[in-house]
Order: C-alpha cells, then sequence, then structure tokens
C-alpha cells in the first residue's frame, strides 16, 4: 500500500465523521437561530383582531424549533459520534502512513 492509496475503512471513517459533523453544526445553527427569533418574539407586542399577540406565537414557534433541535442533540449525540469518528480516521491514517 502507498501514499497516495489509503484503505477503504479511512474513506468510510472520514466520511461517516464528515456527516456528524454537519448534523452537529445544522442542529447547532438551528438551535441557536430559533433561541434568538424566540428572544425577538418575547420583546415585542402586536396584538390584531380579537386580542391574538402575533410575537407570542413567533415566540413559541421559536422555542419549539429551538427544543426539537436541542432534543435531537441530545437523543442522537452527533458530537461524539463525530469526535470517535475523527479519532478513527486519525488512528488509521497513522497506521497506514509510517
Amino acid at each position: 500500500m502507498t501514499d497516495t492509496d489509503p484503505h477503504g475503512l479511512y474513506h468510510a471513517a472520514d466520511e461517516a465523521s464528515r456527516h456528524d459533523q454537519r448534523q452537529t453544526l445544522l442542529l447547532s445553527r438551528v438551535r441557536l437561530v430559533s433561541a434568538v427569533v424566540a428572544a425577538i418574539g418575547g420583546a415585542f407586542k402586536w396584538k390584531i383582531g380579537g386580542g391574538y399577540d402575533v410575537w407570542v406565537f413567533v415566540a413559541l414557534t421559536g422555542f419549539f424549533v429551538a427544543l426539537f433541535a436541542e432534543v435531537l442533540l441530545w437523543t442522537t449525540q452527533p458530537g461524539q459520534q463525530w469526535n470517535a469518528g475523527r479519532a478513527v480516521t486519525e488512528q488509521i491514517k497513522s497506521l497506514i502512513w509510517p
């Protein structure tokens, strides 16, 4: 095996690590943006019609989306899988390339 011919296991671990990295970053961004939307919704007041406050619905929607993203991060734990995939990838790379 040469330096230009890495093992298939290396590519599989690297791709799994990249997938978990993308998932972690996406869910973290969704959580952060939703929390900001919820905070903005809680800061304003605008009643229409029979006394319904539009900004309350904005705040609730932002809160529930942030909560959903947080639960997904807790249950799937893509950050830990990302770190484990990187560790496996680096270990394989150190074994293949002297």
